[in-house]
């Protein structure tokens, strides 16, 4: 026999008169056996007399050895043909017997033949993890976390380990368990036991079920397991307190169908494979399981139908692990469907799987398919939750905020976010995190967004379809103008609309309708292609013309592109020529920016001829402002200077001291490339002065960078570097690296400038770092050549290079960045 698995007290309690008489009649310890005929009445004997000698009745005999008062009383009365061995450890150490008599028990158990009966033998160690895969491929971070907290208990500790692989379906949790429990079941010479808890199954396990295949993988009789699931689980902790057993728990719907499954002791651990993140149960560690990584998709594929056929066609194989979205199952379905049909190019599958509306038809093999996978947990949601859901299949974003589910859904905020959550707790929906506007935000993967749009088809009418997606895409654009109205960039000129009234918290709503933009601007574009997709263009026209403003900020090319071609067109088969106007105008702006200077004078020119056919000065000025700034780029410095007299005319006329502040700042540009420092100053301090008292801070940030740029260029770095630093805190306030990278920049220039060597690198170096953080290779390439210059000039002093016009070069390369 083996030492004791149940922790009970080791001293027998007192003897009770009367009752070591009895036993000695049943059969007490220490008569002998030789010559008795052994078996089950013999053993019934021999634990009744045990029992009486201890003093226990048969109910607290039950409830030291966890097993029932039914199972007991079977044995006493030598109704079980032969104990099994679990069941004598089990009484064995509830009575606490000694060796000897311990000796006796096993010697009592006779075979059925009468022969005499085997020792028990060592306990039960079951083998149940299912069989590992030969193909398994990546995951080495995750490997690497399972084993460290496998292997690397913290000090002192007596809790179980208990680690969780969480993901979506068909992201290989299961692959992923099953392969570490196999790496790590040497770690475990007392067994592994596996079930699968069916938790997105229509019918779950229930806990007392496992508990009760567990005990009997365990070496405990059917007839000794309780019928309690509470008194099964102190009997499952029981038997497993000093042993080193490993414990898979694969596919649990929560925290309460795990909780019951945990073992006690030391020795032990459990992973648990879940959709849910199951909090509450005090994971040691959670690991978050995502998509493969491309390399690793292509790989696996590789494995599956041979690497011959994939290095054959690369770019198939590539395109075929993209359009299953590197999820695990479906990259085995297609690879199962593809090793049974060997006469088939990967082309011809990657061809049928392009198609998104037979898409998931295609992910389907055998027992394998990802719909039915998906559809397990899709219907494990409430029916708020599964129209949520669907209705999400409408948007086109990359990503978005609970607000978006708020207007599908038609509900308040906080209801949306709850079943926002909920989803991303079904592994239905991916949670990004917080984006630098404070908003939560979610994502789909592109198979559920499939599947969630088949749904949508099969349950939601097309009215109801259309008016979910009108009300969201009319909530997401207006609070886009909003947005963008905030910024100030340019005077609303929507006809009929007036501007909005300055905001009590003017920073605070700048700084947040700036992150929002930044945040946003890619889903608001692909929403907008959706609008004119859907015949709900109307609902986008004024955005896509004030959209220009964000766009000439973050410098989004493409997407300033895609939008105001898509509108121009619109707007001219509509015959709207204030539109018109307006987004020729854009598209000069974008043309100017793109260095394509010659289309750039084409698009203002159309543009001023409309909005002078309209009578619309306020258009005419902007758009005048734009071929100024187009005919200084060319260096057509006259032609600039007659632009912006013109508009300064046309400005006054209307009696907008805002358009005018505008006006000013650029043609600041033109008297300072014209050599006339002191007007292009005084024309800086003017429009600056004039932007703060209208309450438009954003310009007037944007005025302090210009003028500290302009000064620095003319010398005076003192009046410089006041104007930056003042720059410098409002793209602090802003919260975008790449401003406060170029106002760095500029800073570093003119503390080079002053000779203040030290604090210039400094300043470089942090611009240097933020350039790289947002991808600006431009920017990070000048300032390379700025902290060249300073390494040149401090190795030889008095060495610091000039420009033609005196100014030191890093500046010249500094100033550029303002436009």
């Amino acid at each position: 026999m083996t030492g004791a698995t149940v922790v009970v007290p080791r001293q027998p309690p007192p003897d009770v008169g009367g009752v070591t008489g009895r036993a000695v009649q049943l059969g007490r310890p220490g008569d002998g056996l030789a010559g008795v005929g052994g078996g089950p009445v013999e053993f019934g004997r021999l634990l009744a007399g045990f029992r009486l000698d201890r003093g226990f009745s048969q109910e607290e005999l039950a409830d030291r050895s966890g097993m029932s008062v039914r199972a007991i009383r079977s044995l006493e009365q030598g109704r079980v043909g032969r104990p099994r061995r679990m069941s004598i450890t089990l009484l064995a150490d509830a009575l606490a017997l000694t060796d000897a008599e311990r000796a006796d028990v096993e010697a009592a158990v006779i075979a059925p033949d009468g022969r005499a009966g085997e020792r028990v033998a060592a306990r039960t160690a079951p083998r149940q993890l299912p069989s590992d895969i030969e193909d398994f491929t990546g995951r080495d971070l995750a490997l690497e976390r399972l084993h460290a907290r496998v292997k690397s208990r913290r000090r002192g500790s007596t809790a179980v380990v208990i680690t969780a692989a969480v993901g979506k379906a068909g992201v290989g949790k299961t692959t992923l368990a099953v392969h570490a429990a196999h790496q790590l079941r040497r770690l475990f010479p007392d067994g592994q036991l596996y079930v699968n808890l069916r938790g997105v199954e229509a019918q779950a396990l229930d806990p007392a079920e496992v508990l009760g295949g567990f005990l009997r993988a365990l070496g405990v009789d059917g007839y000794a397991i309780p019928d309690d699931v509470d008194e099964r689980a102190r009997l499952y902790r029981s038997l497993l307190a000093d042993r080193r057993v490993l414990v898979l728990l694969d596919n649990a719907a929560d925290a309460a169908q795990v909780r019951r499954l945990l073992p006690a002791g030391v020795g032990n651990v459990v992973l648990v494979t879940s959709r849910a993140r199951l909090s509450g149960l005090g994971l040691a560690e959670v690991i978050d399981l995502d998509v493969l990584p491309p390399e690793q998709a292509v790989e696996l594929l590789g494995k599956i139908v041979g690497p011959g056929r994939v290095a054959a066609e690369p770019q198939a194989a590539w395109t075929i692990a993209a359009l299953c979205g590197y999820l695990p199952l479906a990259l085995r379905v297609v690879g199962a469907r593809l090793a049974a049909k060997p006469h088939w190019r990967l082309q011809r599958l990657a061809d049928r799987l392009g198609a998104e509306n037979r898409r998931l038809d295609e992910l389907a093999a055998g027992d394998l398919e990802v719909r039915a996978s998906v559809a397990l947990s899709y219907q494990g949601l409430d029916e708020v939750e599964r129209r949520g859901f669907r209705l999400l299949g409408l948007l086109e974003v990359p990503d978005f905020a609970p607000w978006m589910l708020s207007a599908l859904l038609d509900v308040p905020a906080g209801e949306a976010e709850g079943v926002a959550e909920r989803l991303a707790d079904a592994q239905l929906l991916d949670a990004v995190g917080e984006d630098p506007a404070g908003q939560l935000r979610y994502r789909f993967h592109d198979l559920l967004r499939l599947y969630a749009r088949e749904r949508l088809a099969e349950e939601d009418t097309p009215a109801a379809r259309r008016a979910a997606l009108e009300r969201t895409l009319q909530t997401y654009f207006t609070t886009a103008q909003e947005s963008l109205r905030s910024l100030r960039l340019r005077s609303p000129e929507l006809p009929g609309q007036a501007a909005p009234a300055v905001p009590p918290d003017v920073a605070a709503r700048l700084a947040w309708a700036y992150q929002w933009l930044a945040t946003e601007h890619k889903g608001v574009v692909a929403s907008l292609d959706q609008a004119w997709r859907e015949s709900l263009g109307g609902l986008g026209q004024a955005l896509a013309r004030l959209l220009a403003d964000f766009f000439e900020v973050y410098a989004c090319w493409d997407e300033w592109e895609r939008t105001h071609k898509v509108a121009l067109r619109a707007a001219q088969l509509a015959g709207d020529r204030h539109a018109e106007a307006s987004l020729l105008r854009g598209l000069g702006d974008l043309r100017r920016f793109q260095r394509r200077l010659p289309d750039a004078v084409a698009y203002f020119t159309r543009s001023i001829a409309v909005f002078c056919e309209l009578d619309d000065a306020g258009g005419e000025a902007d758009s005048l402002i734009g071929l100024a700034r187009a005919h200084r780029r060319q260096g057509r410095l006259d032609d600039a200077v007659a632009c912006f007299e013109r508009c300064l005319e046309r400005c006054r006329q209307l009696g907008d001291r805002d358009r005018e502040a505008k006006a000013m700042l650029f043609f600041a540009k033109v008297r300072r490339q014209q050599g006339r420092c002191a007007d292009a100053l005084a024309l800086l301090a003017d429009c600056r002065e004039t932007f703060r008292s209208l309450g438009n801070i954003g310009y007037a940030g944007y005025s302090d960078l210009v003028l500290g740029i302009t000064a620095y260029e003319c010398g005076q770095y003192e009046l410089a570097a006041d104007h930056l630093q003042q720059a410098l805190a409002f793209a602090r306030m802003l919260g975008d690296p790449r401003w406060e990278a170029y106002v760095l920049l500029n800073l570093g220039a003119t503390a080079h400038a002053r000779g203040s060597h030290d604090e210039a690198r400094q300043q470089l170096e942090q611009a240097l770092a933020m350039f790289e953080q947002v991808g600006d290779r431009h920017g990070a390439s000048r300032t390379c050549q700025a902290l060249a210059a300073i390494r040149e000039a401090t190795a030889a002093p008095g060495a610091l290079r000039t420009s033609a016009g005196g100014v030191p070069a890093t500046g010249q390369t500094a100033g550029r960045s303002a436009g």
